[in-house]
């Protein structure tokens, strides 16, 4: 299994463009019938369409998904301060997607900028959960570096978009 996460910045005049094509999204369900499965399509196009269509602002994470959610969502959020961890929740869309807004992504880059993680931290962390790798505690140390220059491109005026796929 493998994960990609993807990472968009958008004008927020394209806010309510992107509210709506979240609202309308593709969706793919399977509805049983008496012969078997059958696929049920509903919406327009998916959202990471969209997205890929109304930015020119779009980065892929130049390593696995999985360690931008080992780095952020299991370490950088486990110190996060209850306001800042709160901001983050309610910034997800769904499992997959969240809206960034800039003074959100300036907190976050000022925490991140002020709380650097420990090299044993990292290498503690990397130890738990990609034991096979030892480059694991430098790609972590990278995925930071990234994070922080991520939520520094998202200037006043503009929103950031963060897709993870699983």
């Amino acid at each position: 299994m493998s994960s990609i996460a993807t990472f968009y910045v958008l004008p927020d005049s394209k806010r309510a463009e992107f509210t709506e094509a979240h609202r309308t999204e593709k969706a793919v369900t399977y509805k049983r019938t008496l012969f078997g499965r059958k696929k049920v399509t509903t919406g327009e196009r998916f959202l990471w369409e969209y997205l890929d269509s109304a930015t020119a602002n779009k980065t892929d994470f130049p390593f696995s998904g999985f360690a931008f959610i080992d780095y952020f969502f299991t370490f950088a959020t486990s110190t996060l301060p209850k306001d800042l961890e709160t901001a983050l929740f309610g910034a997800a869309l769904n499992e997959h997607y969240y809206s960034i807004s800039s003074d959100l992504a300036a907190t976050f880059a000022e925490y991140l900028q002020t709380h650097p993680a420990e090299e044993a931290a990292l290498s503690a962390l990397a130890a738990e959960h990609n034991p096979d790798d030892t480059e694991y505690s430098q790609t972590l140390r990278e995925t930071h570096d990234f994070v922080l220059r991520w939520f520094g491109s998202i200037a006043p005026g503009r929103f950031g978009v963060l897709h993870i796929t699983f």
